[in-house]
């Protein structure tokens, strides 16, 4: 009895993760080619945050601009973000900017909702 117990709970944390990892992909967005034109810091509450100008939008969208909220006197991934997106900029380097394109939380900490969205991963290839 306690192996079929423990088959099904395994069974059930298996398809919760696969289902949570299937809908965070599927709210998830690239914008694959953003070549970034200036990064900003900037320091005063409530607007902390770090954000990055993109050459043109991301594809299909109006966003140029995305964010990432600094709380707390930055925190160490505010500083891993500044480092990666300076040396895209002085390495002419590109940057894939993960971010979900229906949360408008961003306003919060002035970045615009019809033109910016918060980071949620960077790479710089």
């Amino acid at each position: 009895m306690l192996k079929i117990v423990r088959f099904f709970i395994v069974s059930a944390t298996a398809s919760m993760l696969l289902l949570g990892f299937t809908l965070t992909a599927a709210i998830a967005d690239w914008h694959n080619s953003c070549i970034p034109v200036n990064v900003a810091v900037y320091a005063v509450k409530p607007y902390q945050r770090i954000h990055v100008r993109c050459t043109a939008p991301a594809p299909g969208t109006d966003y140029i601009f995305f964010a990432y909220y600094g709380a707390k006197k930055f925190s160490p991934d505010s500083d891993r973000f500044l480092n990666l997106i300076t040396f895209a900029i002085q390495n002419s380097k590109n940057l894939a900017i993960e971010f979900d394109p229906s949360d408008q939380s961003g306003s919060k900490i002035g970045c615009l909702n019809s033109d910016c969205r918060l980071i949620q991963s960077l790479i710089v290839y």
